[in-house]
């Protein structure tokens, strides 16, 4: 972790699918536990949206994040996606936890709309998922709901990341 750190990390990313565990196992309430002494975020990749194999479904189901955000208050945390199709238990858990925030990448602008009024802009985050995919779709949709709500774009799309990265506080010190 120190030398991730050192290196120039800001930030773990958990994908179930890929370590094989959920977020719940003691192994990564062990990794998450060690990474919250850095103060960055631990991104996790949430839910399933039917594509992958049924098998790693049970890695990411919803209600398994809950045990990292409870175990850990003061841990900061991002969910993935929202949630994706479980954006509302999602809101449920981060209001529940107050240590957690939600990427809203590849939600439709209706639902971004709602996750600005349920959650607050200052809770939410862009994110672009892959490095390979278009950039256009996703900020088109954050641009789409937030078209009346320039406050929300900019807390949305800069100050919010800007802020748990501790961007600006790097460069002020760097």
């Amino acid at each position: 972790v120190e030398k991730c750190i050192a290196m120039g990390a800001r930030g773990l990313k958990f994908h179930p699918y890929i370590n094989l565990m959920g977020p719940d196992h003691p192994m990564a309430i062990r990794l998450f536990r060690r990474w919250s002494r850095s103060g960055f975020p631990i991104l996790f990749h949430t839910a399933h949206n039917g594509v992958e194999p049924a098998v790693l479904r049970r890695f990411s189901d919803i209600g398994l994040y809950g045990e990292a955000l409870r175990r850990l208050p003061n841990a900061l945390f991002v969910l993935g996606h929202a949630g994706m199709g479980y954006y509302r238990e999602a809101v449920a858990m981060a209001k529940a936890h107050g240590n957690t925030y939600l990427e809203i990448g590849g939600q439709p602008p209706d639902v971004v709309r709602e996750l600005i009024d349920t959650m607050g802009p200052d809770w939410l985050l862009y994110g672009s998922d892959w490095p390979v995919y278009p950039l256009a779709m996703p900020l088109a949709k954050i641009f789409i709901a937030t078209e009346s709500d320039p406050e929300s774009r900019r807390k949305i799309l800069f100050d919010n990341a800007n802020r748990i990265l501790k961007i600006s506080e790097a460069r002020h010190t760097a």
